[in-house]
């Protein structure tokens, strides 16, 4: 993982969470965390969930959860290779408290396939609602890709890619 001061991270910009969006969308991920600790899903330390491009995966997630995440990281973000998520390193994530809701949910185990549905349609309900309480632009995108363009909100006047048609990327 590169440090905050090496050539390789890059920097996100865009407004700061209000300390209020930021523990409203931690005590959310909390609520996710117990309910799928309550599940119990099996989880095989693969790495595989976060090899998107091996798995042909993509994980999307709101702007508001990609500048949750970047500032967990300190605003840095390291360089990986592409489609990989930038703290994936060694097969394993680096970045656990902020990592947004498709992170916490998907698990390789086929017992949970059925249940992951609905509890992430209930949590990104809740999102959706986080951003029309503290009215936050909406935008949902590819989060590796949002990461990884640095999320310029500030030019843009959002968290995240510009939405596009039903929110999604432009």
């Amino acid at each position: 993982m590169s440090a905050p001061g090496d050539d390789t991270s890059q920097h996100a910009t865009g407004d700061a969470l209000s300390a209020d969006v930021t523990q409203e969308l931690a005590d959310l991920y909390a609520r996710v965390d117990a309910e799928v600790a309550g599940h119990a899903p099996r989880c095989e330390m693969s790495g595989r969930c976060c090899d998107f491009p091996r798995n042909e995966h993509r994980l999307y997630a709101t702007g508001l959860e990609t500048r949750y995440a970047q500032e967990r990281a300190g605003l840095v973000v390291p360089e990986a290779d592409s489609g990989l998520c930038p703290w994936h390193v060694d097969g394993l994530c680096q970045l656990r408290d902020g990592r947004p809701l498709g992170c916490r949910l998907y698990f390789c185990d086929p017992d949970w396939a059925d249940t992951m549905p609905r509890v992430y349609e209930r949590a990104h309900a809740e999102i959706l609602a986080l951003h029309q309480r503290h009215d936050i632009a909406y935008s949902y995108g590819s989060f590796v890709h949002t990461v990884r363009e640095g999320v310029d909100a500030a030019q843009r006047g959002g968290l995240g890619p510009a939405a596009g048609p039903n929110g999604g990327q432009a």
